[in-house]
């Protein structure tokens, strides 16, 4: 059955869930290889996960308060001093939704797409497949 979840930002975003260290196993040996060859290829060092209960989906950026980019996407923003450039973090979040993720990295093979700030990227959809998903649980979790 499909389960509410009330503590969410989003009704379109579907999430995952797993017993016992399951959801562990998953996150350290396939989401996070995943993902960290998909920054390796853009040269981006730096980058950290969305929170999940913020996670939105393009059905919401006409429903959801403009706040929410400041206080979800762009906290942390910063001046350099020796630069006097602005820095900010590099989010990211997985997607299971296809659809949303209209790019391809020539590199990798992931399927992404990318909120701008003006022309750079501040967060990353990272689509996961969920059969890839449920074909690791099967063939490596134990």
């Amino acid at each position: 059955m499909i389960q509410e979840q009330l503590d969410t930002m989003s009704s379109y975003v579907p999430y995952l869930y797993f017993g016992k260290n399951t959801h562990q196993v998953v996150n350290e040996q396939f989401i996070q290889p995943r993902v960290g060859k998909f920054f390796a290829a853009r040269e981006i060092n730096s980058y950290q996960p969305l929170e999940i209960k913020n996670y939105i989906s393009d059905k919401d950026y006409k429903t959801v308060e403009f706040k929410y980019f400041y206080t979800c996407l762009l906290t942390g923003i910063q001046k350099e001093r020796s630069s006097g450039k602005i820095a900010f973090p590099v989010r990211y979040g997985i997607t299971l939704d296809e659809h949303i993720t209209s790019k391809i990295c020539m590199k990798t093979q992931i399927k992404y797409d990318e909120i701008l700030l003006n022309t750079t990227p501040i967060f990353y959809f990272i689509y996961v497949d969920l059969k890839e998903i449920l074909s690791f649980v099967r063939n490596s979790v134990k």
